[in-house]
């Protein structure tokens, strides 16, 4: 939506609370925006309900319309996942479990590297069976958080040293 114009805030008010995106004032925006960026970074709905006093239930719509309009995120989320996932090895480190610990390395397209470990699974996991695991927020955050603080900041300097090159005879 950066290309059209369309700010990404106003929508998912709009979506959650059903008006119209031109009836969202910039406080409603500003609330809404850490909850757009608690999907973004990996977050859950529970985690979501617990750092913003909110119902989870309410959190869990938010996500689905969240995903209803912007699909590709989703997809893009999982893909990132089970790419970690898939490289897994065993790292020779022995959890309290019993289990061996596992990594994996992530390149993103700027070619940053992540390297992802597996943990103690959190209770309802192990309910399941599943002793220790990779931690899908975190899987999703960093190359989201790489690629806005690092790689973009990387680009803009080049464009500014560009353009100061350019210019440099009007200094």
């Amino acid at each position: 939506d950066l290309s059209s114009g369309i700010d990404i805030h106003r929508v998912m008010y709009s979506k959650a609370y059903n008006i119209p995106v031109e009836q969202v004032t910039d406080t409603q925006r500003k609330g809404i925006k850490a909850c757009t960026f608690h999907v973004i970074y990996g977050g859950g709905a529970g985690s979501m309900a617990a750092r913003m006093d909110l119902e989870v239930e309410f959190c869990k719509g938010f996500i689905k319309a969240f995903y209803d309009r912007y699909p590709m995120a989703k997809q893009w989320q999982n893909n990132l996942v089970t790419a970690v996932e898939a490289g897994s090895r065993s790292n020779g480190v022995l959890l309290e479990t019993g289990q061996y610990q596992e990594s994996s390395i992530y390149k993103s397209i700027s070619s940053r590297q992540y390297d992802f470990s597996t943990q103690e699974s959190p209770e309802f996991m192990k309910d399941r069976g599943i002793l220790t695991s990779y931690n899908p927020p975190t899987i999703k955050n960093y190359p989201v958080q790489g690629f806005a603080t690092a790689d973009i900041h990387m680009i803009a300097e080049g464009m500014l040293f560009r353009e100061a090159i350019k210019n440099r005879d009007k200094f």
